[in-house]
């Protein structure tokens, strides 16, 4: 792999590292954000955070309308995500390798997870203010019990580097 398109790929893989994880989504204990959580599933999902934290019928009605208020937000980006992800598997598909336009597509997909990310700490803080500080502690709790029950797993469809492919020379 030639040095240029090795640094593409790893910008690439982070930009998509960055833009699926989600805090909101974690504090929700749905996988993926905005459209991660199974058709369905937010209720259950949140019902089991509102239990393990213990959250009045107020702490509900405002964790509700935050993460909803979110989720509508965040909808015309994820459609323009779903479209501009559409393009780029497309490219990466192609018979012929146009590295042109892959970063041109990159250059168009990280702004938008950007701005999902951004939208994902926003709820995600709005969240955390309407806890006390002994729900704040346990969520904190339940995230690390959540990353150290992830810890070690490959994120799906990225390809680990080893060392003898990071350190071949450029041709």
């Amino acid at each position: 792999m030639n040095a240029g398109l090795r640094k593409f790929a790893i910008i690439t893989a982070t930009v998509m590292a960055l833009g699926g994880t989600a805090a909101v989504s974690q504090a929700a204990g749905c996988p993926g954000g905005p459209g991660g959580c199974p058709a369905g599933q937010h209720g259950k999902f949140f019902d089991k955070m509102a239990t393990r934290l213990n959250l009045t019928d107020a702490q509900k009605q405002q964790a509700k309308d935050i993460f909803t208020k979110s989720r509508e937000a965040a909808k015309p980006l994820m459609q323009q995500l779903r479209e501009e992800s559409g393009k780029m598997r497309d490219l990466m598909k192609a018979d012929t390798l146009d590295e042109a336009a892959i970063k041109a597509q990159a250059a168009k997909l990280a702004p938008i997870k950007a701005d999902l990310g951004i939208l994902r700490v926003k709820a995600e803080r709005e969240f955390r203010q309407i806890l006390t500080p002994e729900q704040q502690q346990q969520l904190k709790a339940m995230r690390e019990q959540r990353a150290n029950r992830f810890k070690g797993h490959k994120r799906q469809g990225a390809a680990p580097m080893n060392n003898a492919q990071t350190n071949q020379n450029p041709q």
